[in-house]
């Protein structure tokens, strides 16, 4: 096999004579994972989608510069095997083939489950017209029949023979053709002047129920070397080299050992359970199916796998010392299934690290999953690795927004650390957990972790650390100091914009609308509320949108824009409570209710109220007090609105709750709705008493738009 600077000088030979870029190179380069450093440097900057992205660019310049020789042809097999970044480079080179001479065959299983399914929908609309979709039904029974008849005639086949083949076969020609040949491994049909004849025997012959059944069944007919030559290459996988195949079946113990495996090769080729499918760079082949690989596999039993995977390790790591990076995933696989920990734990991270650059994310968690699974396995893994692979899967879990297990992994990590007192691990672990409640609609739950991870990142110059903390502690001003809040979130967004902290700066935009339409500064509210808007979905996990939209609703109740911020808050009540985030849900529903109350829609401001209490009630932590006590006032509120005088009183009440919470934000708008409820009932002293003590918050708050109202 060719090493990593052979393929670049294959590679850059090839491009050269396309015309390619030095910049499409790299990006080539880094997709056969075969990058220099001066490769790595002109990628540096790019991570994620945008990777994906270049690549994809890439790849489809490589395509037009080749279509200029005539039209091309791409054939992808088995798509329903696929990884998600391979499926989205096929979806964005196949933009190209309405415009340029290239056919993209795509196969697949029809598996709805499959990752691969997805994709026909993005090609039928990404390619229009150019897309053509062939559905391969299951023959019927004549159809069947017919075939049967035509891949042999037999002379004196039963039909009772006849028939137990065609029901079992379900209109499956693949299972027609391997039952004929598991009739002729085993002699019932023999060949004789030129025609096909069942034996007189052939009535009492077992057609197995599935096809793996005829398939295994064929296979262990097999002589005993051949037969562990193919199980030696189902281990390797449906595709395998033969240069590993040949080394560990040398490789093996003396009883076991085939010094040539060649004429056990031509052996299953002229069975056709596999065919060489390429001699360049290398000799390889391919089982005919899948379903003759997992046959094959299927025979060998639990200790002997464990050894052939260990030995396929060990074997492909000497073969391949110069591309260990790019055979990685192999081999954490083989050490894994082989039971040499320490070896998969190595290789799982160096394959899940690759694939977080390429954004494989799906791959990257399978390969973290490897690895978390075998260092728990040794007694003497280091515990340092082992936190740090915790944490790798934790990020990678948390991106593809899969969150269920990560708490208690997280919670696992913490209590290790803390038992190494590992604190510059045990902060990171802190801020993730926090961040994880956060993201799950439990803010309340992300305090104490949150603050012990800020004391521990300040004590320890980890910068990035604090932003989480310094963004909640900046919230917590809007109500008080909006002036000094919209000072603070211009930081907050400046730096999670540095370290790509997509969620924080989305948060973080939609609250400083809120400051600046508190102070007046409408132009900047509504630049703020774009950026969030534009922001919110990048961030891609519901819950943190639910909270933007939330807060965006509040941003427009501040401009006076109550049926737009509506729209908004329904928005992000109804993604909260979808994924049962019950905080977040108490919050957007209190939000519905006071846009229906602002427009006078009292009857339904009353049912948002309840709900929102209701959510309250599934949260069930005591620090509710405070929002709690806004949703009374909202019900007493509307009470007020429809007449009921002595709801003023229950407004009276959530007033001297305000005060006692040091709500100054909420003491002021209560005085101010208490006010006019005073006003209405025709007692302006009263009414002037109260709103004296809004208004003086507000100078002192710089809310001029409170002022003036």
């Amino acid at each position: 096999a060719e090493g990593g600077a052979a393929v670049r000088d294959r590679l850059r030979e090839f491009a050269l004579g396309l015309g390619l870029s030095e910049d499409h190179q790299s990006l080539l380069e880094t997709l056969l994972a075969v990058e220099t450093e001066a490769s790595r440097d002109r990628v540096a900057g790019l991570e994620g989608d945008a990777l994906v992205h270049r690549i994809a660019d890439a790849v489809i310049a490589t395509l037009r510069s080749a279509a200029t020789g005539g039209p091309r042809v791409l054939v992808f097999d088995d798509l329903h095997w696929s990884d998600l970044a391979t499926l989205e480079l096929i979806a964005q080179v196949a933009t190209v083939t309405p415009d340029e001479p290239i056919l993209l065959l795509c196969l697949l299983r029809p598996d709805r489950n499959a990752p691969s399914w997805p994709l026909l929908d993005r090609l039928r609309s990404g390619v229009g017209s150019a897309y053509v979709r062939l559905d391969l039904e299951p023959l019927d029974r004549a159809r069947s029949r017919e075939l049967l008849d035509n891949l042999l005639q037999i002379d004196e086949l039963p039909e009772g023979i006849r028939s137990t083949i065609l029901q079992r076969s379900e209109g499956n020609p693949f299972f027609l053709e391997e039952v004929l040949r598991s009739l002729i491994d085993s002699g019932h049909l023999l060949r004789e002047n030129g025609r096909w004849r069942a034996t007189t025997d052939i009535g009492d012959v077992r057609i197995p129920e599935t096809l793996a059944g005829v398939l295994a069944a064929r296979i262990d007919r097999l002589p005993e070397p051949t037969k562990r030559v193919a199980q030696t290459a189902s281990v390797l996988g449906r595709i395998f080299g033969y240069r590993p195949l040949a080394s560990v079946c040398r490789s093996a113990p003396p009883e076991e050992r085939i010094e040539n495996v060649d004429p056990h090769l031509g052996t299953l080729a002229y069975e056709e359970l596999v065919r060489e499918r390429a001699r360049e760079p290398e000799r390889e082949f391919i089982f005919k199916h899948g379903l003759t690989q997992e046959a094959a596999y299927s025979l060998l039993l639990k200790a002997r796998r464990r050894e052939l995977h260990g030995r396929a390790g060990r074997v492909l790591e000497e073969l391949y010392a110069e591309r260990l990076e790019e055979v990685a995933p192999l081999l954490a696989r083989h050490f894994s299934l082989g039971g040499d920990a320490e070896r998969a734990a190595r290789y799982a991270v160096q394959a899940a690290q690759r694939a977080v650059a390429l954004y494989a994310l799906a791959e990257a968690e399978v390969h973290y999953e490897t690895a978390v699974e075998a260092l728990e396995s040794l007694e003497d893994a280091p515990k340092d690795r082992l936190l740090d692979v915790i944490l790798g899967w934790a990020v990678v879990r948390y991106k593809l927004k899969r969150y269920d297990g990560v708490l208690d992994r997280l919670h696992a990590a913490e209590a290790l650390a803390r038992s190494e007192d590992d604190r510059p691990r045990l902060a990171r672990i802190l801020s993730w957990i926090s961040l994880m409640y956060m993201i799950t609609g439990f803010p309340s739950r992300s305090g104490p972790y949150m603050r012990e991870s800020a004391e521990l990142a300040s004590e320890l110059g980890m910068d990035q650390l604090l932003l989480l903390p310094f963004f909640f502690a900046t919230e917590t001003l809007i109500d008080r100091d909006p002036r000094r809040a919209a000072l603070q979130f211009e930081e907050v967004i400046t730096t999670a914009r540095e370290y790509g902290m997509k969620e924080i700066e989305g948060h973080a935009l939609a609250s400083s609308a809120v400051a600046y339409a508190r102070l007046g500064d409408f132009g900047r509210a509504r630049t703020r509320i774009r950026e969030a808007l534009a922001a919110a979905p990048s961030g891609g996990h519901p819950v943190k949108e639910a909270d933007v939209h939330m807060i965006l609703a509040q941003a427009h109740y501040e401009l006076g824009e109550i049926e737009t911020g509506l729209e908004h808050a329904r928005r992000g009540a109804e993604l909260a409570a979808s994924r049962n985030a019950f905080e977040c849900a108490c919050a957007g529903y209190y939000a519905v209710g006071m846009g229906e109350l602002e427009r006078h829609e009292l009857d339904r401001a009353v049912r948002s109220f309840d709900q929102s209490l209701e959510w309250s009630d599934m949260a069930d932590w005591s620090g509710w007090t405070g929002i709690r006590n806004r949703i009374r006032a909202g019900t007493a509120a509307v009470r007020v609105a429809k007449g009921t005088g002595e709801a003023v009183a229950d407004l009276e009440q959530a007033l001297a709750n305000a005060r006692s919470g040091h709500d100054e934000y909420g003491v002021a708008t209560l005085s101010e709705r208490i006010a006019r409820a005073h006003l209405t009932a025709g007692d302006p002293d009263r009414s002037a008493t109260h709103l004296a003590e809004a208004l003086e918050f507000y100078r002192r708050s710089g809310m001029k738009p409170y002022e003036a109202r």
